[in-house]
């Protein structure tokens, strides 16, 4: 299970800032302000970072579970929001490819374009 303190690095393109309007899919239309936040398949196995394919044989039923594919996050100004473990690299695995708001696909766009304001303005 993903613990606090679990850390990786990352490069954080474009595509990732700008996801709803970026993306390649054409599944739906398209959406500014949403981003996510890439998980590196060998992070993900390493700190047990699970999607909701890992909590299909749960009783109760249920797609959300803290610590499992569920995090409260925070940066250095406090709670940022709840983000979601989602996505696969292939049918049917266990492991999240990345982290997006849970409920909310713009909590990570607007997280990443406070952080650019901060750095332009200083």
């Amino acid at each position: 299970m993903a613990q606090s303190g679990d850390v990786y690095n990352i490069e954080i393109k474009e595509v990732h800032m700008n996801w709803g309007t970026k993306r390649q899919t054409q599944n739906r239309e398209s959406v500014a302000g949403e981003g996510y936040i890439p998980i590196p398949a060998q992070k993900a196995k390493l700190f047990d970072i699970f999607n909701s394919n890992a909590l299909k044989s749960t009783n109760p039923k249920t797609s959300e579970k803290l610590g499992v594919n569920l995090f409260d996050c925070y940066d250095q100004n406090g709670f940022v929001g709840k983000v979601k473990a989602t996505g696969t690299s292939q049918a049917g695995d266990v492991y999240a490819k990345q982290f997006s708001g849970s409920g909310n696909l713009k909590l990570i766009g607007t997280w990443f374009q406070k952080i650019i304001f901060l750095l332009v303005t200083g």
